[in-house]
């Protein structure tokens, strides 16, 4: 019994011969994939006797396949198999070459390409041929495989130069050939004869100047010159095509752009490249704009602010080009006293104070209102006439801005919370391009960043501060999706991981319960913000016309009930009629030591579903050793708790769960040493969705309806 199997396009070949058996009624042919793989029959009749060939056309190309027969008996019985017999259909099918053409590169850096390559079969290789533009003859490279089916290949950065590159890419499986471009219509790579700025070393150094500095980058030339923000560097020397030093000029404290720029104009930059720092306060106007009749807000910035109580400031203007409708209080003055004098032609007068606590950091003073009245095209120095912060305390150093009336544009919109859309206050929105522009939201959420030049910009929100609502309740509702009890999407989801570590567990429960009761500042670990927003940025590949309606939603981590309000407001509400509260009882009796008072809190939740609790208890001390200690009771052996004993006078308790408590208990117990506690001034029961009623023990019952103080999600 002897099979031979022969391919051919679209098809297999099959030849057999037997001599064993006198009586057959046929034959029966089989195939597998692999040669000791699952073998099935072909042919869907007995092949006659008299029958010695088939062709098998139910294959794919390429595809080796193996057959073996057996000879089927007089008795429909058959016997063993013959020998097995590999034919493999003509590969007919091209492989199939992805790839994005790379039109543009920057001189002197590494350029590598990348596509990805599939075959039915197998790819045998995947070539990159490359040329100077001015060049005529093509150099070859093997694209590597990287991961899954992409392949790639480095043109080194020497080779990447002006006027640019021509490439094309081949892919082959051993019989067809694919290409991406080819010699005659080659994929073009521009490459701009510019400098292009990395990095330096060192990126910070002192205001005053005097910093030798190294600069990396690529296509450096003799004769390069290097501005800091516009101000000239000095003992500039191009050591080579990817390494200049030199010496920083004096600067107010910020981050500057770094810009490098060739004998022949042509310049490259890297944006805040370099920080100047000071230990004095640096206030500066910016060199900003807008167009004629506009409105425009003009931030007063300070930085390196530190323990700031009282500032009064003087700004000098050309009263032909801005006319002064007044000012109000910065992202480093919330809440301060602002008095500002627009009377004097030519120049505004602010005075702001605190009422209690200092500021520090970096942000605006003041936002300072005008009209741009000059015609498009003038220009006023905005000068920083005067300035006293902390009767003259604080020492300070001055940067005069400009102002330009001409043909500049604004992006507005609002930044809204995600659950009932309320407008979210005092947004920073940072327009960062060129140049960068900022706007702050006013308590409605609607924003404006004003005065951009036409250029390339990203938007982007942020916002540290104005976290209300955050309770054990958010954490409870954590605890529920990390237990598999509830499934959180969409913002409730981003509110919950708030370790941004891209899923929700029991962790981000425990420290949303932290912050619960103030035990951890915001932002919580690992998040680095407090607020998300959706989208995170929005881009202005060309921005030449004014943006309205950009909006973004606004999602506080660890709120995941979505209860915050922007400006938390006292309500006093008394129990919903027919609703079904729970009941605290609060029991006060001497603990058997000297001096010492405990307080049980027991707890009757009948069949209401607890979830969260936030609580509150006053307590009068009357030595310097009275911190109290607090004893989770056999009712919290479910729950997650947080105490935090840092507020004199007030113990705060947070507890929350995944699995509901029911029924009556004892929830704590807390041991005071000379102290004499007073009321609960918040107990708060699933963030106030369940009603409270408090009894107070021993002595006379007595049965409260108790003020509900709300402010956010807190009572």
């Amino acid at each position: 019994m002897n099979l031979q199997a022969t391919g051919g396009e679209g098809r297999v070949n099959l030849d057999w011969m037997q001599d064993d058996f006198d009586l057959l009624a046929g034959f029966n042919l089989y195939r597998a994939t692999t040669q000791d793989g699952s073998y099935s029959r072909i042919n869907t009749s007995i092949i006659p006797p008299a029958t010695r060939a088939f062709t098998d056309t139910a294959v794919t190309p390429g595809q080796p396949y193996y057959y073996k027969f057996t000879v089927v008996k007089s008795d429909m019985t058959e016997s063993d198999y013959s020998n097995v017999a590999q034919g493999t259909p003509l590969d007919t099918i091209p492989p199939v070459l992805a790839h994005t053409p790379v039109t543009e590169a920057p001189p002197g850096l590494p350029l590598t390409l990348y596509a990805d390559v599939t075959d039915n079969v197998g790819v045998q290789g995947v070539v990159l041929y490359y040329k100077a533009i001015t060049a005529t003859t093509y150099l070859s490279r093997a694209m590597a495989r990287t991961t899954g089916n992409r392949y790639a290949a480095t043109i080194e950065g020497s080779r990447v130069a002006y006027p640019g590159l021509a490439y094309t890419i081949e892919a082959t499986d051993g019989i067809s050939t694919v290409r991406n471009g080819r010699p005659e219509y080659p994929n073009l790579v521009e490459v701009v004869d510019r400098p292009v700025v990395t990095s330096l070393s060192p990126n910070r150094g002192p205001a005053t100047g005097g910093t030798t500095v190294t600069i990396s980058g690529s296509n450096f030339k003799p004769g390069a010159q290097v501005t800091f923000d516009g101000a000239a560097a000095s003992n500039v020397t191009a050591n080579s095509a990817t390494r200049i030093t030199c010496v920083t000029p004096p600067h107010f404290p910020a981050a500057a752009d770094v810009t490098v720029t060739n004998p022949d104009t042509q310049r490259g930059a890297l944006l805040r490249g370099f920080t100047f720092e000071s230990n004095i306060a640096a206030l500066s106007l910016p060199d900003t704009g807008g167009g004629q009749h506009d409105i425009v807000q003009i931030p007063l910035n300070a930085d390196n602010i530190n323990g700031l109580a009282a500032a009064d400031l003087t700004v000098a203007f050309d009263a032909g080009v801005l006319s002064p409708r007044g000012a109000r209080t910065g992202t480093l003055t919330p809440g301060w006293s602002l008095a500002a004098n627009t009377g004097t032609a030519g120049q505004v007068q602010v005075s702001l104070a605190s009422p209690g606590g200092a500021s520090s950091g970096s942000g605006s003073l003041a936002l300072l209102e005008f009209e741009a009245i000059g015609a498009p095209g003038v220009t006023t120095t905005l000068r920083i006439a005067a300035a006293s912060l902390n009767d003259g305390a604080i020492p300070v150093q001055k940067t005069d801005g400009v102002f330009t009336v001409g043909q500049v544009y604004r992006v507005a919109g609002a930044t809204r919370f995600w659950n009932g859309g309320a407008g979210v206050p005092a947004v920073t929105l940072t327009l960062d391009g060129d140049r960068v522009y900022t706007g702050i939201g006013d308590p409605t959420g609607v924003y404006t960043v004003t005065g951009a030049r036409a250029g390339s910009y990203t938007l982007t929100p942020s916002k540290p501060d104005g976290a209300n609502g955050i309770s054990a309740y958010d954490a409870s509702l954590a605890l529920q999706h990390a237990a598999g009890l509830a499934t959180l999407t969409g913002y409730p989801a981003t509110a919950a991981d708030v370790n941004r570590n891209g899923a929700i567990s029991s962790m981000d429960a425990f420290y949303i319960l932290q912050g619960a009761v103030d035990l951890i500042p915001l932002p919580f670990p690992g998040a680095g913000i407090v607020w998300a927003f959706d989208p995170a940025t929005r881009s202005y590949p060309a921005l030449n016309s004014n943006q309205a309606g950009q909006d973004f939603t606004a999602v506080l981590l660890g709120d995941i009930s979505g209860n915050w309000n922007p400006v938390p407001a006292l309500v006093a509400a008394e129990l919903p009629a027919g609703a079904q509260p729970i009941t605290l009882t609060v029991r006060t009796r001497p603990a058997g030591v000297a001096g010492q008072t405990e307080v049980e809190l027991a707890v009757d939740a009948g069949a209401v579903p607890l979830y969260s609790l936030d609580l509150a208890l006053a307590y009068q001390c009357n030595s310097a050793t009275c911190t109290p200690t607090v004893q989770p009771g056999p009712l919290a052996d479910g729950l997650a708790h947080a105490v935090n004993l840092s507020d004199a006078g007030l113990v705060r308790v947070a507890l929350a769960g995944a699995q509901p408590v029911t029924g009556r208990g004892e929830l704590l117990t807390i041991r005071f040493q000379d102290a004499e506690p007073g009321l609960l001034v918040r107990s708060d029961a699933n963030e106030g969705l369940i009603p409270v009623r408090v009894v107070y023990r021993p002595g006379e019952s007595r049965q409260f309806l108790p003020l509900i103080v709300r402010d956010g999600g807190r009572r």
